[in-house]
Parts: structure tokens; C-alpha cells; sequence
């Protein structure tokens, strides 16, 4: 399992652009944990007004962006419509859209290791990718609780855990095409079920409608009717000799794979690697493998698997065990650890698809949530990202942690009925109520050892 410690930036977008302030010369921004002053070349100055800090959520240091922006001398915009955020630094441009795992940086493509997400007004987006695009660098220091990022000759390398995804670590590549998204869903559920990395085989030029209507001449068609056609892929893989196995995903057309599929294939030595191909189509079965076969002299492939549209994340998971192969997964666990301050309890996880989700979080980093009370008998705090959900109505009790909404962790200190998903409770109840307190709290959720 990889272990991942990502850092987020946070942007608080006010529905217009944010210009800032130029920064010449050396520049060393650095923001602590819980501590709403940062130095700027060893100069204290407050993040913001409201006395925002930077805190650890979900193993990711969310990042108030404004002040460093305006630090860096940089410019961010952001665009209701698509949803994307516009970066500038100089002559570099980054756009990152909600929920996409990929950007791009002055036109060209990158695939990320965390695709940028909306929560609570906030676009939460990875600091290294951004930081290193503009040629700063960031550092995290694991004894300190410190973010440093730095411009100039005095440099801080990292002092303990990588900031964001090492890629070094994953031997699993999701490689997919998906014109229309149906394949692309497959291949999300896929790489989140096995903790792979994903990227995007993307066409130079994008198939449009037109390109894609098969009742007529189309250039879906043309292309799939020549044997040469090989469509060219807008920008490249790096590291490709890293990964063992390769999942490659794309659409069916007219009974075999698009020919960008054999662009990849073709650009990449896949010799020693297995390779399992799965597809999206309503009728049309996958297919031999052999043309591919063909072009990847040295690889093993496996028998594949085709899903219809709208395949569901069960059915992905599913064949991915039907596989037989370990992607290194770890050993069940059935109890979790809640640190409140110096408080600290064990609590026993129920056996549903929230708690699995919530386990291979644990399993990257502790989740740290910031809670507050609600109608008298709940702590209440939003998790950054959704998990499955099983509502079922239920009457909790005291010590009770649920999934609400699928979004926000609720911890109880008093009855209450509606319909959650159950994560668990816990164990000895000794001090829970004086642990939560009557003000906001911070938890801090691990796996027990």
C-alpha cells in the first residue's frame, strides 16, 4: 500500500479574479499547523483577517492560497462555468478543472496524482505539481508540522515524508481513452479499488461528435478502417519502465480497440510488463487482443473484460478479485483509533463499503476532521470527500460514529434518529462525554494497532 502524505492547497475563490502582489528575489513562505501567522522570508505576518490556519485533513495540509499567491507573486482565476481554476506565474499558465485528474500547463497535458476537488466553496488543488510548474519548491517537516515553500538559491529539500504521490512506489498503471466518459468511470473505480496510478491517453486532436457519428464517414471510421492509422496522443507518459502491470482501458469501436490504443502501445517498451485490457460497449464483446499483442513484443496479457455503460464500482470491484492477484493489499482491520486532544479511545468498525473507504484512508495518513456541535447532541465535521453510502434509519446512541450525506463524519453524545451509514462505535465510553466537550473539536482518526 502506498504510503502518501499529499499536499492540497486551498483556494477560496470570491467569484472573481484574485491579482497579486509581485515578489522579487529569494522568497521562503512557511505556515505551521494550527498557527495563523506565516513567515515570509522571516517576517511574521498574519494568513488573513479571519485568523485562517493550515490544517491536516485526510493526510492532506490544506493551504490558505490567497496570502501564498500574493506572496509569489502569481494570479489565480477561476471559471464558473467549466469549473476551473486559472494559475499564472510569469509566463506559465496552469488549468486545473474539479474533479479531472488532469491539467494543463501552458497547453500540455499532465496527468495528477489527485484531481482538484470542490468542498464547501473551497478548491482544493496539489500544491507540489503547482509549486514546481512556477520552479518553487516545497518542503514538509513531519517534527515541526511545517509547509515551506521556497524560491530562489536557498532551497529546502524534504526533511521526511514525500508531499505528494511518489510514483516510484505504485507498480499498477491505469492507462485508459474514453471519448464519450463511459470508459473512463471504469477506469477510476479501478485504479481507486487497487490504489493505482491513472493517466489519460489523450488525442492531440479530440474527437468531436461528428467524429464519433459511426452512420456516416466519419473519422472514427476512417480510422478504424485503416490499418495504419495511429492518431497522435497529446503528450507523454513518464516513467513508464517503473510499473509491472497495466490496465488499459478504451471504448469498442466497430469490434476492436481505437487506433490511438495502438499509438500507446507503440510508444512504450511494455516488454516483461502484464498487461489486462477492459473496455465499455453495449453489445459488442471484447474482442481478441492479438493485433495489440501484436505491437507489445514481450508482454503478457491477460484475458480482458468489457462492461456497458454505466458499469458499477461492485461490479469493477468484482472482477478486479476475480483476477487473483495482489495488489498488495493489506490485512483487515476491525478497530480504529479517535484521538480528542489527550483523549483518546478505540473504536470497532462495522463491515461496509464507507468503513473499507474510510480504512484505506487511515491506512495513507490519519484523518483529521474539525467538528462542530449540532442541536445539542452531536459533533459534526466534513470528511473533504464522499464515500459510499448504506444509509439504513436508525435510533444512534452515545459513542456512535456515522456517515452522513456521505461527506461529513458525525461522532454522538446523545440519541438521535435518522438515516446514516454506520462506521462504528465505541468501545468504553469513559470520558467520551467530557472528550467532546460543549465548543468545536479536533478529531484525529488511525487505524488501532
Amino acid at each position: 500500500m502506498k504510503k502518501i502524505l499529499t499536499i492540497i492547497l486551498s483556494l477560496i475563490f470570491c467569484m472573481a479574479g484574485i491579482t497579486a502582489c509581485g515578489a522579487d528575489g529569494d522568497l521562503t513562505v512557511k505556515m505551521q499547523i494550527g498557527n495563523s501567522v506565516m513567515t515570509v522570508n522571516d517576517t511574521e505576518k498574519t494568513i488573513d483577517e479571519d485568523g485562517t490556519v493550515p490544517i491536516l485533513m485526510n493526510g492532506r495540509t490544506l493551504l490558505p492560497v490567497r496570502a501564498v499567491v500574493e506572496e509569489i507573486g502569481g494570479a489565480v482565476k477561476w471559471e464558473e462555468e467549466t469549473q476551473t481554476a486559472i494559475l499564472t506565474y510569469g509566463d506559465n499558465e496552469i488549468l486545473l478543472t474539479i474533479d479531472s485528474p488532469t491539467a494543463y500547463l501552458n497547453g500540455e497535458p499532465r496527468t495528477l496524482d489527485v484531481a482538484p476537488a470542490l468542498i464547501n466553496d473551497r478548491t482544493m488543488l496539489p500544491i507540489r505539481f503547482i509549486a514546481e510548474s512556477f520552479d518553487f519548491d516545497v518542503a514538509w517537516s513531519e517534527q515541526t508540522q511545517t509547509v515551506t515553500i521556497t524560491k530562489g538559491t536557498e532551497a529546502v529539500k524534504p526533511t521526511s515524508a514525500p508531499l505528494d504521490n511518489d510514483r516510484q512506489e505504485s507498480k499498477t498503471l491505469v492507462a485508459y481513452f474514453s471519448a464519450t466518459n463511459n470508459t473512463e468511470g471504469v477506469a477510476k473505480y479501478i485504479a481507486d479499488g487497487i490504489g493505482a496510478d491513472i493517466y489519460e491517453i489523450l488525442p492531440e486532436v479530440p474527437y468531436t461528435a461528428a467524429d464519433l457519428d459511426y452512420n456516416s464517414d466519419c473519422r472514427a471510421n476512417r480510422e478504424q478502417n485503416d490499418t495504419m492509422a495511429r492518431p497522435a496522443i497529446s503528450g507523454t507518459f513518464e516513467n513508464m519502465e517503473q510499473y509491472d502491470t497495466v490496465f488499459l482501458g478504451y471504448p469498442i469501436w466497430w469490434g476492436n480497440a481505437p487506433k490511438i490504443i495502438f499509438t500507446f502501445l507503440e510508444s512504450y517498451d511494455f516488454s516483461g510488463k502484464t498487461i489486462i485490457p477492459f473496455c465499455t460497449s453495449e453489445s459488442s464483446p471484447i474482442g481478441s487482443a492479438t493485433a495489440m499483442q501484436n505491437v507489445t513484443p514481450g508482454a503478457n496479457w491477460l484475458d480482458g473484460r468489457r462492461f456497458a455503460a454505466g458499469a458499477s464500482k461492485d461490479s469493477v470491484a468484482e472482477w478486479i478479485d476475480s483476477l487473483k492477484i495482489d495488489f498488495g493489499s493489506d490485512e483487515e482491520v476491525s478497530k480504529m483509533r479517535v484521538q480528542i486532544g489527550d483523549a483518546v479511545f478505540t473504536a470497532t468498525l462495522e463491515d461496509n463499503a464507507a468503513v473499507g473507504e474510510f480504512v484505506e484512508m487511515m491506512r495513507e495518513a490519519p484523518v483529521t476532521i474539525n467538528m462542530s456541535d449540532y442541536s445539542g447532541f452531536e459533533k459534526v465535521g466534513f470528511l473533504g470527500l464522499s464515500l459510499t453510502t448504506g444509509d439504513v434509519q436508525m435510533t444512534t446512541s452515545p459513542g456512535d460514529i456515522v456517515l452522513y450525506s456521505g461527506n461529513q463524519i458525525v461522532m454522538f453524545y446523545a440519541p438521535n434518529s435518522w438515516s446514516y451509514t454506520k462506521i462504528g462505535h465505541i468501545d468504553d465510553l469513559t470520558g467520551w462525554e467530557d472528550a467532546l466537550g460543549s465548543g468545536d473539536i479536533t478529531a484525529v482518526f488511525s487505524i488501532a494497532e
